[in-house]
């Protein structure tokens, strides 16, 4: 596609069509964390791809992989919104202080999550 080309040639790793276990195919994965997708209205307008695309991104979040979803009027803006809609967005997850576990971490104990 398009982006991948273009967001290796701005330096970025770029892994296409990656399998995740408890998640799926995703269209990519950036530098190895970030999952990018590319979400065209013909594939995900039915309300049941709506709902197994926000079950794929809790699953991914989950296992440490946020997913930013570029949609096609993004692709039709050109490479430079493209890349710097990546780079914000890798830049405002490594640069959050809100990334955390919850305040009351009784909440993971008590259902036997590890952390």
């Amino acid at each position: 596609t398009p982006v991948r080309v273009w967001l290796r040639r701005a330096g970025f790793e770029v892994e296409c069509c990656v399998p995740i276990e408890g998640v799926g195919e995703v269209d990519q994965v950036i530098d190895g964390w970030l999952i990018l997708e590319e979400d065209g209205f013909e594939f995900h307008c039915s309300q049941e791809q709506f709902q197994a695309d926000r079950r794929r991104v809790s699953a991914a979040g989950a296992l440490g992989y946020p997913t930013l979803r570029l949609t096609h009027e993004d692709i039709q803006a050109g490479e430079e919104h493209v890349v710097r809609t990546v780079s914000a967005f890798m830049i405002g997850l490594a640069r959050s202080p809100r990334i955390a576990l919850p305040k009351n971490v009784d909440i993971l104990r008590k259902r036997g999550i590890q952390f």
